[in-house]
């Protein structure tokens, strides 16, 4: 969560443990921080017979360089010439977004 997130009552976000917190409901887990870590973690994930979380930390203002899109629709039908335009660049993106990613 990014440092700089506030509460409803102003103070920062709580930062979140999400191996313990996965932990805590029966599953396994783990944090790491380098790629050769995850690539250990992502083999005992496969090897696990219950469900199995790998936490990454990562830098919040560093996003990825092949970029990031927010899936959020856009109305199917609408009068609005402006809304029907929206809808056609979004099903244009949505095209090539990865599955099962």
């Amino acid at each position: 969560m990014l440092e700089d997130c506030l509460t409803l009552e102003g103070k920062p976000a709580p930062k979140i443990d999400f191996t313990a917190h996965a932990k805590a409901m029966g599953a396994r887990g783990e944090t790491v921080k380098t790629i050769q870590e995850l690539e250990a973690a992502l083999i005992r994930a496969r090897e696990s017979d219950v469900t199995y979380i790998v936490s990454i930390d990562t830098d919040p203002a560093v996003t990825a360089p092949g970029g990031a899109w927010w899936d959020v629709a856009v109305p199917e039908v609408s009068e609005r010439e402006e809304v029907r335009i929206a809808r056609k660049n979004y099903e244009s993106h949505k095209a090539r977004q990865f599955k099962n990613l």
